[in-house]
């Protein structure tokens, strides 16, 4: 009905509308504090990024750990969001 080109120009209207809308509604909102992580743990999720750091760097080249963790990078997304 509208065509390659009408759907194209609909779908970017869309998409720019909703961009509008999201940052509108980011800048119309108070700010508020749902949690912060205690002081003692901060350490912890620093060497938890680095372990996921490591791991999501080991799925991509040849090394020993895929001997370990069937899916090294699978395993680095689910430190990461362990860490946060």
């Amino acid at each position: 009905m509208l065509g390659e080109n009408g759907y194209k120009i609909s779908f970017s209207a869309i998409v720019i509308f909703s961009l509008v809308m999201i940052d509108y509604g980011w800048r119309h909102s108070d700010p508020v504090v749902l949690y912060t992580l205690p002081i003692e743990l901060k350490p912890v999720a620093l060497i938890l990024m680095v372990v996921a750091y490591v791991l999501f760097g080991a799925a991509q080249y040849p090394t020993r750990t895929k001997t370990y963790l069937r899916h090294p990078q699978l395993t680095s997304i689910i430190v990461w969001s362990i860490a946060h």
